[in-house]
């Protein structure tokens, strides 16, 4: 391994590492063994961190409530494999509201 890819070291800044620099080395030496390649990837690191991986924007490119809640909806029905049923009920609307959300442009 001769380093990280940029998407994985901005993953790695943006964690908080509750347990502290352990934590990091667990998280290090877990990449280097699951890393096939040279650099180490965003799927090498624990799927923890990254979701836990906060979103940063610039003023000229932000969303929308309804692109925001799109997006979201999206993110839920991938989560349940494309079930728009249970997607829906996860969210708390309607089978209608749901493909509604999905629709809007």
């Amino acid at each position: 391994i001769s380093g990280f890819t940029e998407e994985a070291m901005e993953i790695l800044m943006a964690y908080s590492y509750p347990g502290n620099i352990r934590e990091l080395e667990n998280i290090i030496e877990r990449a280097v063994i699951l890393e096939k390649g040279d650099l180490i990837t965003p799927e090498s690191l624990p799927r923890s961190i990254r979701m836990f991986r906060i979103e940063t924007f610039q003023f000229d490119n932000i969303k929308t409530i309804n692109e925001m809640t799109r997006e979201y909806a999206r993110k839920v029905l991938e989560m349940v494999d494309g079930n728009k049923v249970k997607a829906a009920r996860l969210l708390g609307v309607s089978e209608l509201e749901f493909y509604r959300i999905l629709s809007e442009k």
